[in-house]
């Protein structure tokens, strides 16, 4: 992991023309910087506002009317949020976001399957359909969208067909090996709810309980653990072993030695890679200047997995940093009482800004991690 200093932080910012081009070009040294002191100094070539509206001015501040204005150029708040995500966040940060897209198209909208076709036919892709009609997400619901789009353009994502993917499935033995060499296919299975259809041939998941054979016994998980410095890389590494550890109890005293691995669990980044895979702007998130009534000890929340234009968040609650230990570890000052209702806590205020949010367990994960994915896709194509 490279360790951020103001040298290569100034070196890597000076690369962009923008604070949006940085962040888009190299998230993790954008998140670095902003933590630094020196933030403004390492981001000082670059303009403070650049938003399409032409705000340029760096004392420019969004009020209600010029955001209607600005919100009038577009048909829908994907669209308004994709092109000017400034004044988007602006309205949304104001609680003003209803009151300026008042105008756009609702989801609510009473669309037949024939308005449906009609308005498919105004597109030449998938994606602009998606971004620029709300009938995108009624018909994908119904289960039209791929009758109605045939005239469109095929998305990368979008060339696989059934038959295709079935061939491609039988070229390998597990589920694994088929993930590792053909991610593309796996994750259009994952997002089609085919994995288990088309994967029939394969055996199912081992439980960690074998190795080469044989039963792992606690000295073989001992010295399998001690090739490792980090969990993360204990899980990459030797999952069967990893799982065996976990579900005998054995994590803690086995993996005394190993570091911290940087605050995201393997699963955690295997569930984030899935998911960008179809929604390439998900995102980890973090708010800062959270204000909660009779809760001054709150100032902050980070979400995993944050999808934006669903406004719809997924937490992957690890085993050990959402227990009641692990939450403690880094939040000192917290009554024990709002530690244990963290989730509820946190889920409320998200649900207050209009962002739903779902839980996947790391134990759920380690269970069975296709239904798990399964799970997240419904979510999140869940109207």
């Amino acid at each position: 992991m490279i360790k951020w200093t103001y040298k290569k932080l100034k070196k890597e910012a000076l690369k962009y023309k923008t604070k949006t081009e940085f962040k888009k070009g190299n998230p993790r040294a954008h998140s670095a910087a902003t933590k630094s002191p020196d933030y403004k100094k390492i981001c000082a070539h670059m303009p403070d506002r650049i938003d399409r509206s032409g705000a340029n001015h760096p004392r420019f501040k969004w009020n209600l009317k010029n955001l209607k204005q600005e919100a009038l150029k577009y048909r829908t708040r994907t669209a308004f949020q994709k092109e000017s995500s400034g004044a988007y966040t602006a309205a949304y940060d104001a609680n003003v976001l209803d009151l300026v897209c008042a105008h756009m198209d609702v989801l609510v909208k009473k669309w037949t399957n024939e308005m449906l076709t009609e308005e498919a036919l105004k597109y030449k892709t998938r994606t602009e359909f998606q971004l620029l009609s709300s009938g995108y997400d009624v018909a994908l619901k119904r289960g039209i969208l791929g009758s109605i789009c045939t005239h469109m353009r095929l998305g990368r994502r979008e060339k696989w067909t059934d038959k295709e993917l079935q061939k491609e499935a039988l070229k390998y033995r597990t589920k694994g090996e088929f993930s590792s060499k053909s991610p593309g296919a796996y994750q259009a299975l994952a997002t089609r709810f085919l994995l288990d259809q088309f994967c029939s041939h394969m055996p199912k998941r081992l439980s960690g309980e074998t190795h080469k054979g044989r039963k792992w016994t606690y000295e073989m998980l001992r010295d399998e653990a001690l090739k490792y410095d980090t969990r993360l890389e204990f899980y990459k590494g030797s999952k069967g072993a990893y799982l065996c550890v976990y579900k005998r109890d054995l994590l803690d005293e086995l993996c005394a030695h190993m570091g911290k691995s940087g605050g995201t669990s393997a699963p955690e980044k295997d569930l984030m890679d899935i998911v960008k895979s179809v929604y390439v702007k998900a995102c980890k998130y973090k708010k800062s200047g959270v204000i909660i009534l009779g809760k001054p000890h709150i100032c902050g929340f980070e979400l995993d997995i944050y999808i934006s234009e669903k406004q719809k968040a997924i937490e992957f609650d690890g085993i050990y940093w959402h227990s009641l230990e692990g939450l403690k570890r880094s939040r000192l000052n917290w009554p024990e009482e709002d530690l244990i209702n963290y989730h509820q806590i946190k889920d409320s205020y998200f649900a207050s800004k209009g962002i739903e949010i779902l839980h996947i367990k790391e134990k759920d994960w380690i269970k069975n991690k296709e239904k798990c994915i399964v799970k997240c896709f419904k979510f999140l194509e869940r109207q």
